[in-house]
């Protein structure tokens, strides 16, 4: 779990501003900081979820992905991170996509993955990274000198996606 740690979660440069979570007695305010233990609640954790999902607050959704990375099976945020990353656009959520389809794998070796599953799996690594997100550009970095190739653009792995 702990090499999940550094590359699953796609808001570890994120500002820390605080997250606003209202609940029916008060409203709580806390930093974003890997350590969210108030989101133990579901009621909570579903709340900034719910949050991050409606207004596209990124700062939310990084809470929520940091907290599941650490607290619960990362699989079960794929929904999330993939209806995130295309709908807001956020490059984050991209990377994290890739992640998650490639969890528990050997994030170098993405045959067991099967063609479809790789290809989109590669298409959200590729998309992160021309979007500037500075760590697919490492792991991109770590799969080419891996399997000794070059790796596509993302509306190439799309279209290869398409063509299964």
């Amino acid at each position: 779990m702990l090499v999940l740690i550094g590359v699953f979660s796609s808001c570890n440069n994120e500002a820390k501003a605080p997250v606003q979570i209202q609940t029916s007695k008060s409203t709580i305010t806390e930093p974003i900081s890997g350590n969210a233990s108030y989101l133990d609640d579901v009621n909570v954790y579903n709340r900034v979820l719910n949050k991050a999902m409606e207004t596209g607050d990124t700062h939310s959704y990084c809470e929520v992905s940091v907290y599941t990375e650490i607290s619960r099976d990362p699989r079960d945020f794929l929904y999330y991170a993939m209806t995130f990353a295309n709908t807001y656009q956020y490059n984050g959520a991209y990377f994290d996509v890739y992640s998650i389809l490639t969890f528990p794998n050997n994030r170098f070796d993405l045959e067991p993955l099967g063609k479809k599953t790789k290809f989109l799996a590669l298409y959200y690594l590729m998309k992160s990274n021309e979007m500037g997100y500075e760590h697919a550009r490492y792991m991109i970095d770590d799969i080419e000198k891996e399997c000794k190739c070059k790796l596509k653009t993302s509306n190439e792995y799309l279209r290869l996606y398409d063509e299964q």
